[in-house]
């Protein structure tokens, strides 16, 4: 791995960061729709979207799936840092469904519990150290005949990972539209 004079990974196996792990994202999309079409794993299990979030200092990667509707961090799972983001969206939630059921939710706070164990920095701070990418593994890319698509942030995202760098963009308010989006 390569850094940067702050100590960020850049580069990983001479490519960069993000390319590894928007290829990461996509290979774990596609593991989980051939799961799905083997039988082993129910699309309804995986939800509509599969995260990786890479902690770019330490060089962990946290996978999270959406799940379920009801399938949610637990409240005594939430890191700290989460919950007060949650706190302070609870009156104003955008979207319709929970902000902890979110697959890129869930890696980066598993990431920041990593991070408590390890001494580092889990608040605020630490979010602009992670980068994700995200993936709806059961549609097809808008471009090529491809599985999967990439995700952007939805407004709930949007709000609870302010800070956290997100691959395919985010958008700031629902519904998504191009007039909310912020590549």
């Amino acid at each position: 791995m390569q850094r940067n004079s702050d100590g960020l990974i850049t580069h990983v196996d001479g490519r960069n960061f993000e390319h590894f792990l928007k290829d990461l994202s996509f290979q774990r999309g596609a593991a989980y729709k051939e799961a799905k079409e083997l039988g082993i794993f129910p699309r309804k299990q995986v939800g509509a979207c599969v995260g990786s979030v890479m902690d770019l200092r330490t060089g962990m990667v946290f996978e999270g799936i959406n799940g379920k509707f009801d399938n949610i961090i637990p409240a005594d799972r939430v890191h700290p840092t989460i919950a007060a983001r949650y706190e302070s969206i609870l009156d104003s939630n955008p979207a319709p469904d929970h902000p902890l059921g979110h697959a890129e939710v869930k890696a980066v706070n598993e990431l920041l519990w990593e991070r408590q164990k390890l001494g580092l920095p889990d608040g605020e701070a630490a979010l602009s150290e992670l980068h994700a990418s995200v993936e709806f593994p059961f549609l097809s890319h808008m471009k090529t005949d491809l599985p999967g698509r990439p995700a952007s942030f939805c407004a709930n995202c949007n709000l609870m990972l302010d800070g956290v760098d997100s691959s395919h963009g985010r958008f700031t308010g629902n519904p998504p539209t191009d007039d909310n989006w912020i590549p």
